[in-house]
């Protein structure tokens, strides 16, 4: 399992509550986050864990991601009604990676 850390995130979510019940909804997002730390959990038998026996190993940084997307749901499932997730994703590297 992989874990992401950074000093910021910024979230933001909006859910529409102006019509009760509509056919369908669609709920857009977005997640912004800087000067990441990708880290992996270990189990404890892994011979790979940090010298210092934590079962959090850092495995790299990323510098920024920015996630912005929509979810389209139905009120009602019906064999036409499909759900759909648009997402569009942008990364940038950091400078430091380990093995």
């Amino acid at each position: 399992m992989a874990d992401f850390y950074g000093p910021r995130l910024d979230a933001y979510i909006a859910v529409s509550a102006t019509q009760y019940r509509p056919e369908f909804s669609v709920v857009p997002f977005s997640v912004e986050a800087k000067d990441i730390r990708v880290e992996i959990g270990l189990p404890l038998w892994d011979t790979h864990r940090g010298v210092d026996g934590s079962l959090d190993v850092e495995i790299g940084k990323i510098g920024d991601i920015s996630v912005e997307g929509s979810y389209r749901f139905y009120a009602e499932p019906k064999p036409d009604h499909q759900e759909t997730l648009t997402l569009h994703l942008e990364v940038s590297l950091g400078r430091e990676w380990y093995r």
